[in-house]
């Protein structure tokens, strides 16, 4: 069983339940992600917040606090930084997009992994750092916490359903993002030693790929420690 576990993940996702209930049974190692509100970023949106009528863009840095002791936090700009300079010629690439799952995995690998036993990340995200970790010898648990086909399903739904037509704009964004997770999948399942999942439609849905393994499957239920609950 591991004991001491790495969360890897972008944003604020899950509000960061899973390293915050990982903390409470003593498990969490460390939190790697992006920009929160304890990043160089993340205190100069507070000083801007304090002093001036900050965006919402901004106080929404100012609001990611993982509420985990901060000897446990590695957080870094890498990422935000770089979307926002490739932002300022395109809003919205395949490249960006790739960018977005990827952006700060060089920043894990040189974190390391110490004494860590278990990577626990969400979906592709940062995929060169979990194989750097599985070759030190770490499981991999990857949540995977919605149907890998969720933007198929979205354009097809749009190209079915004429009644949908002003969503026609996030056509060329749901294929970016289809096209990404596509890229990863086979090689993602096929790295991790566990997969913990929402429901059997996304089991389902997983089996048209070759490298899934049902054996590798976790229920939220078994995947979360004794006296735990998942909303």
């Amino acid at each position: 069983m591991a004991n001491k576990i790495i969360v890897c993940q972008t944003g604020a996702r899950h509000r960061y339940l899973i390293p915050q209930v990982l903390e409470q049974s003593g498990m969490l190692y460390r939190l790697y992600t992006d920009t929160t509100a304890y990043s160089s970023l993340g205190k100069f949106a507070s000083f801007l917040n304090k002093y001036f009528r900050a965006p919402n863009s901004v106080k929404r840095l100012t609001l990611r606090i993982p509420n985990i002791p901060l000897n446990k936090l590695f957080t870094t700009d890498r990422l935000f930084v770089k979307k926002l300079i490739k932002g300022l010629f395109k809003k919205d690439s395949l490249s960006l997009r790739y960018l977005h799952y990827t952006g700060f995995a060089k920043k894990c690998i040189a974190w390391g992994v110490g004494d860590a036993d278990c990577i626990y990340s969400m979906y592709i995200e940062n995929i060169e750092f979990l194989k750097y970790a599985k070759s030190k010898g770490l499981k991999i648990v990857v949540d995977i916490y919605e149907t890998p086909m969720t933007y198929k399903y979205l354009l097809e739904e749009l190209d079915n359903h004429p009644e949908y037509g002003f969503l026609s704009s996030q056509k060329e964004s749901y294929s970016y993002s289809h096209e990404v997770r596509m890229h990863y999948m086979e090689d993602l399942l096929k790295l991790a030693d566990y997969y913990t999942v929402p429901s059997q439609f996304v089991i389902k849905s997983m089996k048209e790929f070759r490298n899934f393994d049902e054996n590798k499957v976790l229920s939220i239920a078994n995947a979360l420690p004794a006296g735990t609950e998942h909303s």
